[in-house]
């Protein structure tokens, strides 16, 4: 119950405040997180797909928590792979910069794919540990940025989060 109050408390917050833009490597942010995230499980079987750099600007420490919760996302879906593939990338799409997460986890059925960034939502509480705020926090950033985020899923068959940010240099 305190990590719920803490979440709703943290998520009530990122509409306040100044974002302090400057230029972030989000390929770099990754990276760490995928170290983290495979250090506190060494014996899982995973892989990290991602270019040297993604450029993007936006504030620093809300990209990181972006990114924080999008690999925390697909490390824990994609458990039950023998080999799991998390991917990071980056592509122009009407020529705007479009940043993403990508796993080879369990998916999602399309129709669930907006429910999944509104606060609590969860598709399998009993399979998998969470509180339902990360992808509304998620949200919520982006949108702070100017930006949109969308999923898309296949069940079985893996998830990708993808979302854009206003005023972006990509690489």
């Amino acid at each position: 119950m305190g990590e719920l109050m803490d979440g709703l408390l943290s998520l009530g917050r990122l509409g306040r405040g100044v974002l302090r833009t400057e230029l972030i490597d989000l390929a770099a942010v990754a990276r760490q997180e995928f170290d983290e995230l495979s250090r506190a499980e060494p014996g899982r079987c995973a892989r990290l797909v991602a270019p040297a750099r993604i450029l993007a600007t936006g504030d620093d420490t809300l990209l990181r928590l972006v990114i924080h919760n999008l690999m925390a996302n697909a490390w824990k879906f994609t458990r039950d792979r023998d080999a799991a593939v998390i991917e990071v990338g980056t592509h122009v799409q009407g020529g705007e910069a479009i940043y993403f997460v990508r796993d080879n986890g369990i998916g999602f059925e399309p129709e669930h794919a907006r429910q999944l960034f509104r606060p609590f939502h969860r598709l399998r509480p009993d399979e998998f540990e969470g509180t339902g705020i990360g992808l509304a926090t998620v949200r919520r950033i982006i949108e702070r940025h100017g930006g949109k985020v969308s999923a898309e899923g296949t069940p079985g068959d893996g998830a990708t989060i993808s979302f854009s940010l206003e005023d972006t240099a990509h690489q």
